[in-house]
């Protein structure tokens, strides 16, 4: 994006990055095998866009133009906004805005108020409120719902924290309950919007996931149960309070068993307890899934475990596994080439390391 549009640097870096990354994102989901691999990588890119606790920090357009360290805004958080924009619009009508996009400022230069131009004329809306929200604001919107069963109907009140009263979003709610799952489509603007849907005999909802297909970019429980996990899995690694913790950590693993982020830390809770079988067994988990980002975290803290037990074989084993699959942590990628290349070089001599020649 950089090279066939050229767009101005400070606040209107994130175009091209945040395009270049949405474009990555497309490609990876375009390449999954299945709707929770889909999931996997929206809740990756989700991961890195909001920071643990979803606090204030300088918008989208700041974060270029002053070069923030929070490089994340004009990255992940600027590709999720995109995202966020083509579930409002529908696939047809954002692709027809971004080629128009592209088609118009080939080879030329471009910057934030000439996008927003060209994707309100193509889709026939005034976004102003979402551009202003997203690329200005200081954090995204949060939701939670509470709800209640009664006779044969679910009545509940979807929260939106953080935005103004204008804001407005369609969004999916899926309903899991003793006897089946479903999903319902609600629009809510401003601070909440309330509900009502009629269930069958005998029916009550357990839980409600909100927005299941990670469309929005947004703070939303299972994201607040990940940064819960994290917290509990450090307190126990620094209180030694892991029976107080355990049931709290599983607890949250078993609404999401599914979820990578919550399995590492997991992992991560067995392994602060020297309890390297368990931990790697979890991390076993964790490739099963086939994650597509995570499998190099996975593979490289078993390879760790490995080291920790003085297996040297199977280190080995996972080193090559984990360089196999590459990662864009570079240092720790280099950290890992380094370890293996001493493994060879010991077996190469014998078992002997380099220093008793």
């Amino acid at each position: 994006w950089g090279e066939t549009v050229a767009d101005n640097l400070g606040q209107d870096t994130w175009l091209h990055e945040g395009l270049a990354t949405f474009s990555d994102t497309c490609y990876r989901l375009s390449r999954a095998q299945d709707e929770r691999e889909r999931k996997q990588i929206f809740f990756a890119l989700l991961n890195r866009a909001i920071p643990i606790g979803n606090p204030r920090t300088p918008s989208i357009l700041e974060g270029g133009a002053k070069h923030a360290p929070e490089g994340f805004l004009v990255y992940e958080r600027a590709a999720y906004v995109l995202h966020t924009l083509k579930h409002i619009l529908g696939d047809e009508v954002f692709d027809r805005s971004i080629r128009t996009y592209l088609d118009t400022f080939r080879g030329k230069k471009a910057d934030t108020e000439s996008f927003i131009r060209i994707i309100q004329r193509v889709s026939q809306e005034d976004l102003g409120w979402f551009f202003d929200f997203f690329l200005r604001g200081k954090r995204p919107p949060r939701y939670r719902v509470d709800f209640r069963n009664i006779d044969y109907q679910v009545v509940g009140t979807l929260y939106q924290d953080y935005v103004p009263r204008a804001f407005r979003m369609p969004l999916t709610l899926e309903f899991l309950t003793n006897q089946r799952t479903f999903r319902k489509d609600i629009n809510v603007q401003g601070e909440k919007r309330k509900f009502i849907f009629n269930l069958q005999e005998e029916e009550e909802v357990i839980r409600i996931n909100i927005d299941p297909e990670f469309k929005i970019l947004a703070v939303r429980p299972i994201l607040e149960d990940r940064w819960e996990a994290r917290a509990l899995r450090l307190e126990a690694t620094q209180e030694k309070n892991f029976l107080q913790v355990e049931p709290l950590l599983f607890s949250i693993l078993e609404k999401y068993p599914d979820n990578v982020h919550i399995l590492h830390e997991v992992a991560q809770f067995y392994f602060a307890q020297q309890d390297w079988d368990n931990g790697i067994e979890t991390y076993k988990k964790v490739l099963d899934l086939r994650p597509r980002d995570f499998s190099f975290v996975a593979l490289a803290n078993m390879a760790g475990a490995y080291e920790t037990m003085g297996n040297q074989e199977l280190q080995r084993v996972y080193l090559e596994k984990a360089l196999a699959k590459g990662s864009s942590m570079y240092s720790i990628l280099r950290s890992l080439m380094d370890k293996l290349d001493k493994l060879k070089k010991k077996k190469k001599n014998g078992g002997r390391s380099e220093r008793n020649f």
